[in-house]
């Protein structure tokens, strides 16, 4: 598929931002409605079998249909998913926002990864992810503070017409695409992977351990901590998205530092670096309290995004090293699977033992402990011992 990499950022920035304007503050907005701990565990467990289920009829459709319309898809899904909530707040529409949110996180997750693979060699892995990530940075923070401004001082309704409005924007946009019009089959020859692949899957990286544990890590970051953050700012959507947007500036300079260096720099050692400075995030995470005066919180957070950005970076880095030394959609796919699958299980479970705690600050400062001894299972994803080959996929 030529000319991907103008592809992928026009579908990043404009999926980032839509992701800013709400889905974004779909823990704080459930939360807010009143739901219970147990209840939004629920809903991610929920989200995660969602993922899986699409997952099975992404692998599926993209071998017989045009990558444009898996695009358009992924547009059309979102629209649908923050629809949903004009409908009566009850357990069904939970159930079917939480359905519509896996599959929109499908659809735009897998298809950005794939996106992103073939735009990569391994000795721009770590620069192109830096990239990436500013330009998330950038559009996702403006969809943030613009859906957090209108959610505090309009409501849902205005949130939802901007969101409509950059959604057919994004149609119109990829329809007029003319190099995505050949599915993945004839562009990769490949097949839909089959469940006996996923279950007997092993290579030599312990790549389905630390799966496992990812799509935990990835909720706990985009949920309860940004409930605790909520909970921090006194539960304003506005304040939220302030308090993002000054963590974002740090994230940038972050990034701007260390991306183009990190390609440079022992991966063996960096990558054990950023893990044991992800554990010592959570760590801090549970030190972070509203009772704190106003520079210890911030102090807090500086390091915290620090050391969670470096960690992201060195580990995206070695997926997407492994994934260009490997079939790239299959390996993606395998990630998928096992981070999902057992996302929901993990939550569920959490979901379960939520009912044991009457204080939900002492049950978020529990997992964040019980989070920060689960990272050393990341030291497992051994480096890349083979020669990748560097040569673009076609």
């Amino acid at each position: 598929m030529p000319g991907m990499t103008k592809t992928f950022y026009r579908f990043l920035c404009t999926h980032s931002f839509l992701i800013g304007l709400f889905p974004f503050f779909i823990p704080v907005y459930l939360w807010n409605m009143g739901l219970s701990i147990s209840q939004i565990c629920f809903f991610i467990a929920l989200t995660g079998l969602s993922f899986c289920f699409s997952l099975f009829v992404w692998d599926r459709l993209v071998q017989i249909i045009s990558f444009k319309n898996i695009i358009l898809i992924s547009f059309m899904g979102e629209v649908l998913l923050i629809s949903t909530l004009f409908l009566e707040q009850n357990e069904g529409m939970l159930v079917l926002l939480g359905l519509l949110n896996g599959a929109y996180n499908c659809f735009f997750w897998t298809t950005n990864r794939l996106l992103f693979t073939q735009t990569i060699t391994q000795n721009s892995s770590g620069r192109r992810f830096g990239n990436s990530q500013l330009i998330v940075t950038i559009f996702f923070k403006l969809g943030v503070l613009f859906g957090g401004y209108l959610l505090e001082q309009i409501g849902f309704n205005a949130v939802f017409i901007v969101s409509a409005i950059i959604g057919i924007f994004g149609i119109v946009l990829f329809s007029t695409q003319k190099n995505l019009l050949s599915p993945i089959s004839s562009s990769e020859g490949s097949q839909a992977i089959k469940l006996s692949e996923i279950l007997s899957y092993k290579d030599q990286y312990h790549s389905k351990l630390v799966f496992a544990i990812d799509g935990l890590f990835l909720y706990l970051e985009s949920y309860f901590w940004i409930i605790s953050l909520f909970q921090i700012v006194q539960q304003s959507f506005w304040k939220l998205g302030l308090l993002v947007i000054v963590m974002v500036v740090i994230f940038s300079l972050i990034y701007i530092l260390i991306k183009n260096v990190i390609d440079r720099i022992s991966v063996h050692h960096l990558y054990n670096f950023g893990v044991l400075l992800y554990l010592l995030s959570w760590l801090l995470r549970s030190k972070v309290d509203q009772n704190l005066n106003l520079f210890s919180v911030f102090i807090l957070l500086i390091f915290i995004t620090f050391f969670t950005s470096l960690f992201r970076l060195t580990f995206n880095k070695r997926f997407f090293d492994i994934t260009k030394s490997d079939v790239s959609l299959k390996y993606i796919l395998i990630k998928s699977y096992y981070s999902q699958f057992y996302l929901a299980v993990f939550f569920g479970v959490l979901g379960g033992i939520s009912y044991l705690f009457s204080d939900s600050k002492l049950f978020f400062r529990s997992v964040y402990w019980i989070a920060a001894l689960l990272t050393l299972v990341y030291l497992f994803y051994q480096p890349v011992k083979i020669k990748i080959a560097s040569k673009p996929l076609k």
